[in-house]
């Protein structure tokens, strides 16, 4: 009964982020973590962090749109494990874009009668710094939770800033590994971004730092 119910739950929260959020695919990243944390924590769904930094990961180093990947992970996630993990992929999938196309094919009648239209115009203007903020917030998150392993940061309305010094990630990177990361988080950020608008692929950017952060930090050790 519960597992139906968080079915049931996930489903509502698909249509309604895939009829609401207005932007590109980063915008679906807090999003989509707090829909799993959710679950996760009412339904006794096994969701962690690490499992969600492999999705957010997977998603934004292979080619295609970020939402709908995350879409399918909803499924995964939910199926925990089981057979049927993979059936719940397609059905979140199904869950979340239907309402958009249903919505779409709806709009493309009026589109004409909309284009020109006074209110539409200013919706989108207004809308623009809040998707520009939420990108910014996201930024900053993302970035804060790599260089300080030990910081909390925007995580829930809970536990918006708090220090932990005792999750698995801090205490890997303590000692001299913390000051390695110190010093490689700002220069990668930098270069990468370098060598990214010179054309260079996502993916290979993703694939080189993964290598030299597998040398410099030594895992094994």
């Amino acid at each position: 009964m519960m597992f139906i119910l968080a079915l049931l739950l996930t489903f509502l929260f698909l249509i309604i982020a895939s009829l609401s959020v207005f932007g590109g695919g980063q915008i679906f990243m807090p999003i989509f973590k707090w829909i799993w944390l959710f679950i996760a924590k009412n339904f006794n769904i096994e969701i962690t962090e690490t499992m969600i930094n492999n999705a957010f990961t997977v998603s934004n180093s292979t080619p295609g749109i970020l939402s709908t990947k995350f879409a399918f992970f909803t499924g995964y996630f939910i199926g925990n494990g089981s057979w049927y993990g993979h059936i719940l992929t397609i059905i979140t999938y199904i869950f979340f874009i239907a309402p958009a196309i249903l919505m779409m094919f709806y709009c493309m009648k009026y589109i004409n009668k909309f284009n020109d239209s006074p209110v539409l115009k200013r919706l989108i203007v207004i809308l623009k710094p809040v998707v520009a903020g939420i990108v910014i917030s996201l930024a900053v998150q993302l970035i804060t939770n790599v260089i300080f392993p030990y910081l909390i940061f925007n995580d829930s309305a809970s536990d918006y800033f708090k220090f932990d010094f005792g999750n698995s990630k801090a205490i890997f990177f303590s000692g001299w590994r913390l000051i390695v990361l110190y010093i490689y988080v700002p220069i990668s950020s930098i270069i990468s971004f370098v060598l990214y608008r010179k054309k260079v692929s996502l993916f290979w950017l993703i694939v080189a730092n993964v290598a030299i952060c597998l040398i410099i930090f030594a895992p094994w050790l």
